[in-house]
């Protein structure tokens, strides 16, 4: 009886649930469509241009911004293909099918990024535009430190030539106005890693993502880890190049709201029967989130 009247007691006495904040609206007619919301709406997908939809945001607007740019036109040249000598020929593999990403466009955004965070910006780079963003730093944010993905079961350097990479490489930028791990108010820098390494290991994603996606998938328990590390849950996660759309999935996995910008209609339609799956799947098989 005493148990019961206290659970009557506190379901007349409990404090009305704060509202969740609604998701901004980026779309832009013409430019920037919406063509996936979740059943809760703590997840959209919108097809068009990165930069455009990124404008809409009000600075800080995120908790992180965690992405996957595509190539640098150099690394592009060197990964499109690989060439195998044969007896009389040498036939040619097509490793990459998504088109490069230039210089500017890489800078414009990582520092519209940066703008929108609140704190932390991640994104997988190449050596090229990691190596311009420590000469010439980016607006907004600083680079804290760059951080590696090291595939435990890497390709192998297909020219023999030369050792293979085995890793990729992270950006890990912060919003301006840090010294000596501070922010601009005073607070500390803060993250859920306290003083681990920023080295992940972790085998490449094989058979995730959708058929007919970008190459270039990462691994949902990695981008799922990053995410637990670098923001908290119910924060905003966005990602301007959603790719496969393993950003949205980690977020909706580890309770976070998430939004996903892809310029490719084909994969933005590749990514939605993804979320429509992964979401489906959750429900029936609730998954706790982890700090």
């Amino acid at each position: 009886m005493i148990a019961l009247a206290l659970a009557a007691y506190a379901r007349t006495h409990a404090r009305p649930a704060a509202a969740e904040p609604a998701l901004p609206y980026l779309g832009i007619a013409g430019e920037v469509d919406l063509v996936w919301t979740s059943a809760d709406r703590r997840i959209q997908l919108y097809c068009g241009d990165a930069l455009a939809a990124l404008d809409r945001l009000d600075d800080a607007a995120a908790g992180l911004v965690l992405t996957d740019p595509p190539f640098s036109e150099r690394t592009h040249r060197g990964a499109r293909t690989r060439k195998r000598q044969g007896k009389k020929q040498q036939r040619a593999a097509t490793m990459i099918t998504f088109a490069a990403a230039g210089d500017g466009f890489i800078r414009s955004l990582l520092e519209e990024c940066a703008r929108v965070s609140s704190a932390w910006t991640l994104a997988f780079l190449d050596r090229h535009p990691v190596g311009l963003c420590e000469l010439e730093p980016i607006a907004c944010a600083r680079l804290v430190r760059v951080g590696s993905w090291i595939k435990s079961n890497g390709a192998p350097q297909f020219t023999g030539d030369r050792p293979a990479e085995g890793q990729d490489r992270i950006g890990i930028f912060h919003r301006d106005g840090l010294r000596l791990g501070r922010r601009a108010d005073g607070t500390p820098m803060r993250w859920n890693g306290k003083g681990a390494q920023a080295v992940w290991t972790y085998p490449t994603a094989r058979g995730e993502g959708f058929e007919g996606g970008p190459e270039t998938v990462k691994p949902l328990a990695l981008v799922r880890e990053l995410i637990r590390l670098f923001s908290d849950p119910d924060d905003l996660v966005i990602d301007p190049c959603a790719g496969s759309g393993t950003t949205l999935e980690a977020a909706h996995l580890e309770g976070r709201r998430a939004i996903g910008i892809e310029l490719s209609p084909a994969y933005a339609r590749g990514i939605a029967g993804r979320l429509t799956r992964a979401t489906a799947q959750q429900d029936l098989f609730p998954v706790r989130s982890a700090r």
